[in-house]
């Protein structure tokens, strides 16, 4: 059986509760100690983790919907500038004042979830062309080592 290294844990575990960042009153990334954009891609890799177990609706609906504007900003600094631009769509959906306010978030979505369900397929396939995967284990290992952090190794293919 192979043995493959994985920085994603890791780095999550390196910036610890990065959800104290996104309260319903705004994004305070000195709640943790990594740096601002450290903090930004863990928000977009714990987002994406909502969004690919349970689709858009259920991301937008739990905690993990808080994270949506930085997500946009974190997918830049990753190098995926076409799922930047779909996330930001999403955004946009909400006009000009985004609710951080989980009750007035999911009442907004619930009450356009055919919208929100549409931009899906594009935002999976956004995502898939901008290699986020690749992208995101760089990222994740370069800041791992910088900080002396070893590789989670999993059995497996």
């Amino acid at each position: 059986m192979a043995k493959r290294e994985s920085y994603c844990s890791p780095f999550l575990q390196f910036v610890g509760d990065g959800y104290e960042c996104w309260q319903e009153d705004g994004f305070h990334p000195g709640r943790v100690s990594c740096d601002v954009e450290q903090t930004l891609v863990w928000g977009t890799e714990i987002g994406l983790s909502c969004f690919n177990d349970g689709g858009l609706v259920t991301y937008l609906e739990f905690v993990s919907g808080r994270t949506l504007p930085e997500m946009v900003e974190g997918l830049r600094i990753l190098g995926c500038h076409e799922a930047s631009r779909v996330w930001q769509q999403v955004l946009q959906e909400f006009g000009a004042h985004f609710p951080r306010d989980d009750a007035q978030r999911e009442a907004f979505v619930a009450s356009r979830s055919a919208q929100f369900e549409r931009l899906e397929s594009p935002l999976f396939a956004a995502l898939e062309r901008d290699d986020y995967s690749a992208k995101s284990e760089a990222y994740f290992q370069v800041a791992c080592q910088a900080q002396g952090i070893p590789p989670r190794v999993y059995e497996g293919p």
